[in-house]
């Protein structure tokens, strides 16, 4: 299982890049599952790998806040979609002058 765990993270870090950067708020819960893979790595490794504990711990606090920041924003997005639908009956002719 050593022999894999770097291989499972390394697809499972692109993946969750790859999504933040398409503004998926699921994104930062697929990192949050990384930095478990992460722990059972370092684990393995002790005390090899023990010098990324501490930056194993500090992703999970800012994945963390980058959920709970992106979620908030994505309920208030689609609140205000709910409440003013821009749709195109919705919006202002353009007059062209001819």
């Amino acid at each position: 299982m050593a022999f894999l765990l770097p291989w499972a993270m390394s697809a499972v870090t692109l993946a969750a890049i790859f999504a933040a950067g398409h503004k998926k708020p699921w994104a930062w819960l697929l990192s949050l599952g990384n930095q478990a893979l992460w722990l059972a790595w370092i684990y393995l490794t002790w005390p090899t790998a023990s010098g990324l504990l501490p930056m194993c711990l500090a992703l999970i606090v800012l994945y963390a806040r980058n959920h709970f920041l992106w979620s908030r924003s994505h309920a208030a997005a689609a609140m205000t979609s709910r409440q003013s639908p821009t749709t195109c009956a919705n919006m202002p002719r353009r007059t062209t002058g001819r």
